[in-house]
């Protein structure tokens, strides 16, 4: 039985929101109604997909008969609470919004003193925050605002600063960037076509009033640009050193994305063949684990934990990778935890030639996800392989591919893994003394465009 959309909603809260959303609704300024509290209780207290709806009734009235209507019309109510609860703790995060809105109350009660000085309190506060990205300076903008309309009745003669006009562009261009950067993001992954030809005029504008030399809008303007011309490594130079140096200038969504759209250029470049990337994808790992750019609510996810793997592996950062590998278990999702971190173990010893410490792991893990445990299994045919295990070679040769063809795996990775094993049983039944028949199967390796496995298929035939 699929949950409802209220139940789905309490499920996403930690238990530090679960404690402030039931004070939320305990509370006689938010809630008037009777009874939400005690269904809160009961969605919080049965998390299963299975729910007793007269059970959960009769915690609301328990001296009523079940009523289905007045039971829906209780979820709405609850739901349209917590509604209320996400946008309060928004409001209540955003300190320039919260300082902003608080002026304007002022100003719309007629409390000039109050708002004047609420104004110079948030024009000091501004200053003290971190941020300089697009709210900041769309803030900034709208206090010039306020403070020119009482300064037009307060000091009519005096001449008035035309910084509000700068501050305005600055907001717009940051907005107008990122949205650009969004939808290039959106078309590079999706084949899709955007018509961005208006940014032309943005970047233009942008040189001309020489904004460069404000740090936000610097490293949109060249993450932009990384995006929209992959061929210019330049581009994506200057965004990776301004990302680094301006992280913390921006909000955690913001700075999430930059990692993302930086580590995936990274990650093109890789599958073009410029392998020297991997130092590049390393590095911005590095930076997003420490800022942690690379978290969402505490959590890092497992497939970014296999890739940071992967880097540290390619860069030879051995001792590095081992650590992050204990570090972070603890940070993936829990249901993901033991197979990411025993599969992690396994890339790390194969690298270093432990064979039987890879075998260990391998074989008393359970990898329900299916491309992890391809993943495994085209680990434990590499070792197989190079342990000269045949008779386990052959016999896993076989189970792999009719795994591959048994579950629902498609497209790209389907071809890539029937690619892998057919190539390993070409290198098998390879003559190593016919110079013909070594080139032949080089140049098909080589050749094919999907097979992730290349460069080890191709060591095997120059290590004979």
């Amino acid at each position: 039985m699929k949950k409802s959309r209220l139940e789905q909603l309490i499920a996403q809260f930690n238990k530090k929101e679960l404690k402030n959303l039931k004070k939320f609704v305990a509370s006689p300024y938010f809630n008037s109604q009777q009874g939400l509290s005690e269904l809160l209780s009961y969605c919080m207290a049965n998390p299963t997909p299975i729910f007793d709806k007269e059970a959960a009734y009769i915690t609301i009235f328990p001296a009523k008969k079940f009523n289905e209507t007045d039971f829906r019309l209780h979820k709405s109510y609850l739901y349209r609470l917590i509604e209320q609860y996400i946008a309060y703790e928004e409001i209540r995060e955003n300190a320039f919004l919260l300082k902003q809105k608080t002026t304007e109350g002022f100003k719309r009660r007629n409390l000039s003193e109050f708002a004047l000085r609420s104004l110079k309190k948030a024009q000091e506060n501004k200053e003290k925050q971190r941020l300089r990205n697009a709210d900041y300076y769309e803030y900034t903008f709208q206090n010039s605002l306020t403070q020119f309309a009482y300064d037009a009745i307060l000091k009519p003669t005096e001449k008035f600063s035309s910084a509000a006009f700068v501050d305005l562009d600055i907001a717009y261009f940051i907005q107008k960037l990122s949205l650009a950067c969004s939808l290039l993001s959106h078309q590079n992954t999706y084949q899709l076509a955007y018509d961005l030809s208006f940014l032309e005029v943005i970047l233009q504008e942008i040189e001309h009033k020489n904004l460069l030399e404000v740090p936000a809008i610097a490293t949109y303007y060249y993450c932009y640009l990384t995006l929209a011309k992959p061929s210019e490594i330049q581009h994506f130079d200057y965004f990776k050193e301004l990302l680094i140096k301006n992280s913390a200038l921006f909000s955690e969504r913001e700075t999430r994305y930059f990692h993302l759209y930086a580590i995936n250029f990274c990650i093109q470049q890789i599958n073009k063949g410029a392998k020297h990337f991997f130092h590049q994808a390393l590095e911005l790992y590095k930076a997003g684990l420490a800022n942690e750019a690379l978290l969402e609510n505490g959590r890092l996810s497992r497939f970014t934990y296999h890739n940071i793997v992967k880097a540290g592996i390619q860069t030879t950062d051995l001792e590095w990778v081992e650590q992050f590998i204990d570090d972070y278990k603890k940070a993936l999702e829990k249901r993901y935890q033991e197979s990411a971190y025993s599969f992690s173990k396994a890339h790390l010893a194969y690298h270093k030639k432990n064979y039987d410490e890879v075998l260990a792991l391998l074989q008393t893990s359970n990898y329900r996800d299916v491309l992890l445990n391809l993943g495994a299994k085209t680990l434990l045919l590499k070792v197989y392989y190079e342990l000269s295990e045949l008779n386990l070679l052959y016999s896993h040769l076989d189970a792999m591919k009719n795994y591959v063809l048994r579950k629902r795996v498609i497209g790209y990775h389907k071809t890539n893994y029937l690619n892998i094993i057919r190539f390993t049983q070409k290198l098998l039944g390879l003559n190593f003394y016919d110079k013909a028949e070594v080139e032949k199967l080089e140049v098909a390796i080589k050749a094919e465009s999907v097979l992730t496995e290349k460069e080890w298929l191709l060591e095997q035939i120059r290590n004979v």
